[in-house]
């Protein structure tokens, strides 16, 4: 099984984001949870991605102290193969400008924690030793989402 087969059998629907297709082209509009009227397009996406709202199980703090951050995860996390290569985009979203880059940075390391729980899983329970074991790791934040000025095409299509 590939990984992204693999990492579908394995999340909820609940927990996903189906990407639509307009124009031959697959797309995302990813909410930041705080705020419903922020919101970032992402275009292009490969026909096997799964989006993941990584932040859409409880906070481990019932277990963690969450002194060092390890209760913080991102928005959401992408996994999509491309070619042979899989690749993990891990995605933050902003309302504004006032949080430091330590707690972003937190925030997207805890959701490679939790894709790094997914490999585990994927290794012991559908028995595949190299679930995610080569997957490419991606990390992105979108800061001020609201006032992002938004275009719905920035490449030139005339070729």
């Amino acid at each position: 099984m590939t990984d992204v087969a693999i990492i579908s059998e394995m999340i909820k629907p609940a927990a996903t984001i189906v990407p639509v297709t307009m124009n031959d082209r697959r797309h995302v509009t990813l909410l930041e949870p705080a705020s419903p009227n922020s919101n970032v397009t992402i275009s292009g996406l490969p026909n096997n991605a799964v989006v993941i709202k990584s932040d859409a199980w409880p906070s481990p703090n019932t277990v963690f102290k969450g002194d060092k951050g390890e209760c913080k995860r991102a928005d959401y996390a992408i996994v999509a193969e491309v070619g042979e290569t899989t690749v993990l985009i891990y995605v933050e979203m902003k309302l504004g400008n006032g949080n430091t880059c330590e707690d972003i940075a937190k925030q997207l390391a805890g959701a490679k924690c939790f894709l790094n729980y997914c490999k585990a899983i994927g290794e012991h329970f559908w028995n595949e030793p190299n679930f995610l074991a080569h997957a490419q790791h991606r990390f992105v934040c979108f800061k001020q989402t609201s006032s992002i000025r938004k275009k719905t095409n920035t490449r030139n299509e005339s070729r």
